[in-house]
């Protein structure tokens, strides 16, 4: 019976595949100083445009999103996706029937130099207790809003924490 061969790597490509595999677990570079400031003040400024523009013009509003740089494409894809459909609610303000005042970032939950989560809530007092968990995207220097609690675009691994639970 004859045997087969046995593969036995060299340490030299051990220590190459090490690397590579290191290289693989930290993808994402690590944030600049400014990242999550710079993340805050695209999402506030986002909201503050699209509040404006609801107010001026609710109509408008899929329009108006659908020009926004401030959202990725895989966003306004699942917007467009959801217009055709039935919405129960805003899948940017997760609600229905308001008056928002305002909604701002009250805490960045996590932050690299490509990608972050971060806390939103309504400036309403008393409007609803609900965060709103806004997953961003940096592409081409810009921070974009890729996800808002479980609508928009796919969510790296890491940030699915901050996914709204489904009851049973």
């Amino acid at each position: 019976m004859n045997a087969l061969p046995v593969f036995l790597p060299s340490p030299a490509l051990l220590r190459r595949l090490a690397l590579l595999l290191l290289l693989a677990l930290v993808a994402s570079p690590p944030a600049r100083a400014g990242d999550a400031e710079d993340a805050t003040a695209a999402v506030n400024a986002f909201y503050a445009d699209y509040l404006a523009q609801l107010d001026k013009d609710p109509r408008n509003g899929p329009e108006w999103l659908a020009k926004s740089p401030q959202l990725t494409r895989e966003f306004k894809a699942a917007y467009a996706r959801a217009l055709k459909g039935q919405m129960d609610a805003d899948p940017i303000l997760c609600a229905q029937d308001t008056e928002p005042k305002g909604v701002r970032v009250t805490e960045t939950k996590e932050i690299s130099a490509d990608a972050g989560v971060l806390k939103a809530r309504w400036v309403n007092p008393g409007f609803s207790k609900e965060a709103l968990y806004v997953h961003v995207r940096k592409t081409s220097a810009q921070w974009q809003i890729q996800r808002i609690n479980d609508f928009g675009g796919p969510v790296p691994a890491s940030a699915r924490k901050y996914l709204p639970e489904r009851g049973g």
